[in-house]
C-alpha cells in the first residue's frame, strides 16, 4: 500500500516518511516541496478557473521532516491573469517560496506540437535516473538516454506511481516538476562526473498541463564557471511538448565519506 507524501490539517502538511530526500532522512525532498507549493497556488480562489503557466520555485534551505506551514499573497488578481506567492514555514522559518502566474481556462487553438521521436516508456529500458528511483520508490523512472560528450540531451520517462496529498488527485503541474526537478542526474554530461550537482531553483513554463500517467523530460546541462551550471529541459508527454524548464545548478567535487 503506497503512503501519501503529506497529510492536510488546515494550513498545516504532514510530512510521511516518503517525502524525505536523498540527503538526509530528516530533511523533506525537493519533490515534496515544490508539491506542496503548487497545492498551496493551485487552490488559492480565483474570479475564474485557472491553471499554472509560470512557476518559479527558490529553495532558502533544508526544509525539516516537519509539519509544514503553507502561507499563500495574491500579487496580481484579475479575470485573466493571477499571481500567486507562496511561501513554506517550518518551525517558524521559511524554508521555501514560489511564484505562479496563472491564467484563466480558455479554448485549445487548433495547432499543438508534434510528440518527440523516442521510444515509448513501455518500450524503454527499465534503468532509473539514480539508484535512490529504484524500484521501491513512487516516482518510476525509465531512462532512454543520457547526456554524452557529443551534448546530446539525457532523456527519460517517469510516472508517479502513488499519491501526494492524502484524499486529493494528484496535480498533473506537480508531475511536471517531479519530472524536471529530477533531470540533472541524466543531463549531466561526462565533465561533471565526480561533481554534486543540487539545484537551488525551478522554473516551469507550461503552454497546457500534461496529459497522461508518463512524461518525458529531455535535458541539457550547460556548463558555467565559478561553480554554477544551468539545466534546460524540454517536457513532452504522448500527445506532445507541453513545457519548458530551467534549473540552476550548484557545482561541488564529490568528496568521498571520511
Amino acid at each position: 500500500m503506497r503512503h501519501a507524501y503529506f497529510r492536510r490539517e488546515g494550513r498545516l502538511y504532514h510530512p510521511d516518511r516518503t517525502a524525505r530526500g536523498p540527503w538526509n532522512p530528516d530533511q523533506q525532498s525537493g519533490l515534496a516541496v515544490q508539491g506542496v507549493l503548487v497545492h498551496a497556488i493551485e487552490t488559492t480562489p480565483s474570479a475564474a478557473p485557472m491553471r499554472i503557466a509560470r512557476l518559479t520555485v527558490d529553495f532558502l534551505g533544508a526544509v525539516l521532516m516537519r509539519p509544514t506551514e503553507a502561507r499563500v499573497r495574491i500579487l496580481r488578481d484579475g479575470e485573466g491573469l493571477q499571481t500567486v506567492e507562496a511561501s513554506l514555514w517550518v518551525e517558524g522559518e521559511m524554508a521555501a517560496t514560489a511564484t505562479g502566474l496563472r491564467v484563466s481556462r480558455g479554448e485549445d487553438p487548433p495547432a499543438s506540437s508534434p510528440p518527440l521521436s523516442y521510444p515509448d516508456p513501455e518500450a524503454a529500458p527499465r534503468v532509473p535516473v539514480t539508484k535512490y528511483f529504484d524500484a521501491g520508490h513512487p516516482l518510476e523512472t525509465r531512462v532512454i538516454r543520457k547526456a554524452g560528450a557529443e551534448g546530446g540531451p539525457g532523456v527519460f520517462w517517469s510516472r508517479f506511481n502513488s499519491v501526494f496529498l492524502e484524499g486529493e488527485p494528484n496535480s498533473p503541474v506537480t508531475r511536471a516538476c517531479m519530472a524536471a526537478d529530477i533531470a540533472s542526474a541524466p543531463a549531466a554530461p561526462p565533465a561533471l562526473k565526480g561533481w554534486r550537482n543540487p539545484n537551488a531553483d525551478l522554473s516551469l513554463y507550461l503552454a497546457r498541463e500534461p496529459r497522461g500517467d508518463w512524461l518525458l523530460c529531455a535535458a541539457h546541462t550547460d556548463v558555467a564557471a565559478e561553480g554554477f551550471a544551468v539545466l534546460r529541459s524540454t517536457l513532452a508527454d504522448a500527445d506532445g511538448v507541453f513545457g519548458y524548464g530551467r534549473q540552476t545548478l550548484m557545482l561541488s567535487p564529490a568528496r568521498p565519506p571520511a
